[in-house]
């Protein structure tokens, strides 16, 4: 979707905040929260989809037709998706 009829910027902002109100009994101090970052490979057969690409697979040093999405979670007393960004590249 390339359009939205939502202001996106603001719907983040509105997010986040609802979600630190909403964990704020809960959630840890600094040392013991994290952010974690991942990206996992979703191997595709055929090119006919949007942004699929060669991607380094660390686990059998080969290069898979696939698309990659990189995600993040906070993590502190609780899990929050941060953000999930497809990796176009």
């Amino acid at each position: 979707m390339s359009e939205s009829p939502w202001f996106e910027e603001q719907v983040i902002q509105w997010r986040i905040h609802y979600l630190l109100e909403q964990t704020k009994t809960v959630r840890k101090g600094k040392d013991g929260s994290a952010l974690i970052l991942d990206d996992a490979l979703c191997k595709h057969v055929g090119s006919l989809f949007d942004y699929v690409a060669h991607h380094y697979d660390h686990r059998d040093n080969s290069y898979p037709l696939a698309h990659n999405p990189v995600t993040s979670h906070y993590v502190s007393g609780t899990e929050l998706a941060a953000s999930f960004d497809p990796s176009r590249c």
